[in-house]
């Protein structure tokens, strides 16, 4: 079985765990990446945490450019244990 980074936990799973960092971005990630691609972000709002959507509402209203680096530190997160989200 593959196991994490250095915590040892083993991967199948590991994403949706609530200790670890990347839980907690995965649904400010799935927010922003529907929306991105096209969907109705009231659709989008209606089946997310209101938390999860306000932090997607504010990264989409930065530069295309801050945009896709909140992304790519944040879907780290979501394979590794040994970084914090950036929310």
């Amino acid at each position: 079985m593959p196991w994490c980074c250095s915590c040892r936990w083993p991967r199948t799973g590991h994403v949706t765990s609530t200790r670890e960092p990347g839980s907690r971005a995965h649904g400010p990630l799935s927010v922003w990446l529907t929306i991105t691609a096209g969907a109705d972000s009231k659709a989008v709002a209606s089946r997310h945490a209101p938390p999860e959507v306000e932090v997607a509402e504010r990264v989409l209203e930065q530069s295309a450019q801050d945009q896709r680096a909140w992304f790519q530190q944040n879907a780290e997160t979501l394979t590794r244990c040994d970084i914090q989200r950036v929310l």
